[in-house]
Protein backbone atom coordinates (compact mmCIF):
# COMPACT_ATOMS: atom_id res chain seq x y z
CA UNK A 1 0.00 0.00 0.00
CA UNK A 2 2.81 2.41 0.85
CA UNK A 3 4.34 1.97 -2.59
CA UNK A 4 0.92 2.33 -4.21
CA UNK A 5 0.61 5.79 -2.68
CA UNK A 6 3.66 6.81 -4.69
CA UNK A 7 2.22 5.69 -8.04
CA UNK A 8 1.43 9.14 -9.40
CA UNK A 9 4.57 10.02 -11.38
CA UNK A 10 5.42 13.10 -9.33
CA UNK A 11 5.29 11.12 -6.10
CA UNK A 12 7.40 8.25 -7.48
CA UNK A 13 10.08 10.60 -8.76
CA UNK A 14 10.19 12.42 -5.42
CA UNK A 15 10.23 9.17 -3.45
CA UNK A 16 12.98 7.56 -5.52
CA UNK A 17 15.01 10.76 -5.86
CA UNK A 18 18.73 10.15 -6.08
CA UNK A 19 18.96 7.45 -3.42
CA UNK A 20 19.81 3.86 -4.34
CA UNK A 21 16.65 1.97 -5.28
CA UNK A 22 17.31 -0.78 -2.77
CA UNK A 23 17.34 1.80 0.06
CA UNK A 24 14.10 3.37 -1.18
CA UNK A 25 12.46 -0.07 -1.27
CA UNK A 26 13.84 -1.02 2.14
CA UNK A 27 12.60 2.25 3.66
CA UNK A 28 9.07 1.60 2.38
CA UNK A 29 8.79 -2.07 3.29
CA UNK A 30 10.81 -2.38 6.51
CA UNK A 31 8.12 -0.97 8.86
CA UNK A 32 5.62 -3.55 7.59
CA UNK A 33 8.13 -6.38 7.72
CA UNK A 34 9.16 -5.42 11.25
CA UNK A 35 5.57 -5.09 12.51
CA UNK A 36 4.40 -8.40 11.03
CA UNK A 37 7.60 -10.15 12.17
CA UNK A 38 7.04 -8.83 15.68
CA UNK A 39 3.47 -10.11 15.52
CA UNK A 40 4.75 -13.58 14.50
CA UNK A 41 7.30 -13.51 17.30
CA UNK A 42 4.60 -12.57 19.84
CA UNK A 43 2.32 -15.31 18.48
CA UNK A 44 5.13 -17.86 18.74
CA UNK A 45 5.98 -16.71 22.28
CA UNK A 46 2.30 -16.93 23.24
CA UNK A 47 1.95 -20.44 21.81
CA UNK A 48 5.07 -21.60 23.65
CA UNK A 49 4.91 -19.56 26.86
CA UNK A 50 1.16 -19.34 27.53
CA UNK A 51 -0.33 -22.28 25.64
CA UNK A 52 2.51 -24.63 26.55
CA UNK A 53 3.39 -25.81 23.06
CA UNK A 54 7.02 -26.77 22.69
CA UNK A 55 9.21 -26.17 19.70
CA UNK A 56 10.99 -29.45 19.04
CA UNK A 57 13.65 -28.04 16.70
CA UNK A 58 15.43 -24.75 16.12
CA UNK A 59 13.61 -21.65 17.38
CA UNK A 60 16.10 -19.44 15.51
CA UNK A 61 15.44 -21.20 12.20
CA UNK A 62 11.69 -20.99 12.74
CA UNK A 63 11.74 -17.25 13.56
CA UNK A 64 14.12 -16.51 10.67
CA UNK A 65 11.85 -18.44 8.31
CA UNK A 66 8.88 -16.37 9.52
CA UNK A 67 10.77 -13.15 8.74
CA UNK A 68 11.71 -14.47 5.29
CA UNK A 69 8.10 -15.47 4.62
CA UNK A 70 6.81 -12.02 5.55
CA UNK A 71 9.56 -10.35 3.51
CA UNK A 72 8.78 -12.48 0.46
CA UNK A 73 5.09 -11.61 0.52
CA UNK A 74 5.81 -7.90 1.14
CA UNK A 75 8.13 -7.86 -1.85
CA UNK A 76 5.60 -9.75 -3.97
CA UNK A 77 2.96 -7.15 -3.08
CA UNK A 78 5.30 -4.29 -3.98
CA UNK A 79 6.20 -6.03 -7.24
CA UNK A 80 2.57 -6.55 -8.25
CA UNK A 81 1.50 -3.00 -7.41
CA UNK A 82 4.43 -1.64 -9.44
CA UNK A 83 3.90 -4.05 -12.34
CA UNK A 84 0.16 -3.41 -12.61
CA UNK A 85 0.45 0.31 -11.74
CA UNK A 86 -2.76 0.11 -9.75
CA UNK A 87 -3.10 -0.51 -6.02
CA UNK A 88 -6.49 -2.23 -6.15
CA UNK A 89 -5.58 -4.61 -8.97
CA UNK A 90 -2.13 -5.25 -7.53
CA UNK A 91 -3.39 -6.08 -4.06
CA UNK A 92 -6.23 -8.19 -5.48
CA UNK A 93 -3.62 -10.22 -7.32
CA UNK A 94 -1.64 -10.55 -4.10
CA UNK A 95 -4.78 -11.74 -2.28
CA UNK A 96 -5.35 -14.45 -4.91
CA UNK A 97 -1.72 -15.56 -4.74
CA UNK A 98 -1.27 -15.43 -0.97
CA UNK A 99 -4.83 -16.47 -0.18
CA UNK A 100 -4.38 -19.80 -1.90
CA UNK A 101 -1.35 -20.62 0.23
CA UNK A 102 -3.04 -22.71 2.90
CA UNK A 103 -4.93 -24.79 0.36
CA UNK A 104 -2.05 -25.38 -2.02
CA UNK A 105 0.89 -25.65 0.40
CA UNK A 106 0.05 -29.24 1.25
CA UNK A 107 -1.11 -28.22 4.73
CA UNK A 108 -4.88 -28.62 4.41
CA UNK A 109 -5.00 -30.70 1.25
CA UNK A 110 -2.31 -33.16 0.16
CA UNK A 111 -0.27 -32.29 -2.92
CA UNK A 112 1.41 -35.68 -3.23
CA UNK A 113 -0.02 -37.26 -6.36
CA UNK A 114 -1.93 -34.07 -7.17
CA UNK A 115 -2.31 -32.84 -10.76
CA UNK A 116 0.71 -31.09 -12.28
CA UNK A 117 -0.89 -27.63 -12.04
CA UNK A 118 -1.48 -28.10 -8.31
CA UNK A 119 2.13 -29.12 -7.71
CA UNK A 120 3.48 -26.21 -9.79
CA UNK A 121 1.21 -23.71 -8.03
CA UNK A 122 2.16 -25.16 -4.64
CA UNK A 123 5.87 -24.76 -5.36
CA UNK A 124 5.35 -21.18 -6.57
CA UNK A 125 4.17 -20.12 -3.10
CA UNK A 126 6.63 -19.04 -0.38
CA UNK A 127 4.24 -20.44 2.23
CA UNK A 128 4.85 -23.98 0.96
CA UNK A 129 8.53 -23.78 1.89
CA UNK A 130 7.71 -22.10 5.20
CA UNK A 131 5.07 -24.69 6.15
CA UNK A 132 7.64 -27.45 5.67
CA UNK A 133 10.07 -25.63 7.95
CA UNK A 134 7.36 -25.01 10.54
CA UNK A 135 6.34 -28.67 10.58
CA UNK A 136 9.93 -29.92 10.61
CA UNK A 137 11.16 -27.55 13.31
CA UNK A 138 8.13 -26.93 15.51
CA UNK A 139 6.42 -30.31 15.46
CA UNK A 140 8.95 -32.95 14.42
CA UNK A 141 12.27 -31.54 15.66
CA UNK A 142 14.09 -32.47 12.47
CA UNK A 143 17.83 -31.89 12.13
CA UNK A 144 18.66 -28.49 10.64
CA UNK A 145 19.92 -29.99 7.38
CA UNK A 146 16.42 -31.41 6.76
CA UNK A 147 15.00 -27.88 6.57
CA UNK A 148 17.90 -26.42 4.58
CA UNK A 149 16.34 -26.86 1.13
CA UNK A 150 13.08 -25.18 2.19
CA UNK A 151 15.06 -22.40 3.89
CA UNK A 152 17.08 -21.82 0.70
CA UNK A 153 13.85 -21.75 -1.31
CA UNK A 154 12.51 -19.00 0.99
CA UNK A 155 15.73 -17.05 0.49
CA UNK A 156 15.32 -17.57 -3.26
CA UNK A 157 11.82 -16.08 -3.16
CA UNK A 158 13.14 -13.03 -1.29
CA UNK A 159 16.03 -12.55 -3.73
CA UNK A 160 13.84 -13.14 -6.79
CA UNK A 161 11.06 -10.79 -5.70
CA UNK A 162 13.65 -8.18 -4.67
CA UNK A 163 15.34 -8.27 -8.07
CA UNK A 164 12.06 -8.10 -9.97
CA UNK A 165 10.82 -5.21 -7.82
CA UNK A 166 14.10 -3.34 -8.29
CA UNK A 167 13.85 -3.89 -12.06
CA UNK A 168 10.38 -2.35 -12.04
CA UNK A 169 11.62 0.61 -10.01
CA UNK A 170 14.60 1.01 -12.34
CA UNK A 171 12.30 0.97 -15.37
CA UNK A 172 10.12 3.65 -13.82
CA UNK A 173 13.13 5.79 -12.94
CA UNK A 174 14.50 5.45 -16.47
CA UNK A 175 11.17 6.42 -18.07
CA UNK A 176 10.53 9.26 -15.59
CA UNK A 177 13.81 10.98 -14.70
CA UNK A 178 13.56 13.37 -11.75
Amino acid sequence: MSIGRELPEANMSTWLGKQPLVLALLAKLSPYILIFSLWCFIWTAWMVGIRGWSIQGSVLLLITAQVLLITAYALFAAMMVLALKDVNTGLSTVAMYAGSSLSFAGVTLPTIGAPLFTRIWSNSLPYTAYSKIQTQQWVVGSPLHTSLSSFLILIGFVIGFTLLTLLLLQRFKKLNPA
